[in-house]
């Protein structure tokens, strides 16, 4: 019986998929995070640049950051992003208001768009002819709001996962001084705690993109899902990105690696977005509709 309903519901799971060309909605949003991902890097390290700074634990995980973009993706790529973090770490307390507000505005586009793609899924049309000019502009303020509260949403993760890596690497060092076999064990307990954090990161977008109401229970449920579809492909493109292919091109090589990252993590969020949609209505509804 309970093989019978999960076939069932990647049955319907397929069919939502086809129905709603979730494959051409994940290429759009990646043609515009392509677009949104610089000004978005820049808003995160200018958010915690000063975390980085007043920290001498921080200067250190710079430089743990410059050595895993160098293994995953290239050192052209680590370089770039070593100067760009240079010039923001000085700047990041002084520069315009100017500045930030189109940095802001730029990062909001990726964002702006998954939350499109979720009216897709949810049946729903942007109506925007029949509210008039100002009603209108009034959706697309409220739009930018929710991409920009998703923004500072990221950068409060980006925060987390930082501190949970310093507490990670500083329990495992000491751990190794007296259980030396613990080493061995490391990578296995890194990849639970991303799956964990993203768990908690889908759910949080489920429930907040979803257009009806959904239980937390349906977004975990697609939570967990995600997270171990993102952890594999994060595996298979780890393993992809230390290959000559892409090195052998340098930030272009560096740039496609990001954008098949991007391209396979809006899927994985757009299969998410499928599952709260089939489990929220009946799927004899959802299949009469089709």
């Amino acid at each position: 019986m309970v093989w019978r309903n999960l076939i069932d519901e990647c049955k319907t799971l397929g069919e939502a998929w086809v129905r709603y060309e979730c494959a051409s909605l994940a290429a759009g949003v990646s043609f515009y995070a392509a677009l949104s991902i610089f000004p978005l890097m820049l808003v995160l390290v200018a958010a915690v640049g000063s975390f980085f700074r007043f920290m001498e634990r921080g200067q250190n995980a710079v430089e743990e950051i410059h050595l895993t973009i160098a293994q995953q993706l290239s050192p052209q790529a680590a370089d770039s992003f070593t100067d760009v973090f240079e010039q923001i770490q000085t700047r990041a307390l002084f520069n315009g208001p100017l500045a930030g507000l189109m940095l802001l505005f730029a990062a909001t586009l990726v964002f702006f768009q998954i939350d499109r793609a979720f009216y897709r899924i949810w049946d729903l049309r942007q109506r925007v002819g029949d509210l008039g000019i100002w009603g209108a502009l009034r959706r697309m303020l409220v739009s930018r709001v929710r991409s920009l509260g998703l923004v500072m949403g990221t950068c409060f993760l980006v925060v987390v996962v930082f501190v949970s890596g310093l507490a990670f690497r500083a329990v495992m060092s000491m751990a190794q001084e007296w259980f030396p076999e613990v080493s061995i064990l490391s990578p296995l307990v890194a990849s639970l705690i991303s799956v964990v954090i993203n768990l908690g990161v889908f759910s949080f977008l489920y429930k907040f993109l979803s257009k009806e109401w959904v239980s937390w229970l349906v977004c975990l449920k697609a939570g967990v899902v995600a997270a171990v579809l993102l952890e594999c492909g994060g595996w298979v493109l780890g393993a992809l990105s230390f290959g000559s292919n892409f090195s052998a091109y340098g930030l272009i090589g560096s740039f496609l690696v990001v954008l098949l990252w991007i391209y396979y993590s809006v899927m994985v969020l757009l299969i998410g977005a499928l599952i709260v949609r089939t489990g929220t209505r009946p799927l004899v509804d959802f299949r009469a509709r089709i």
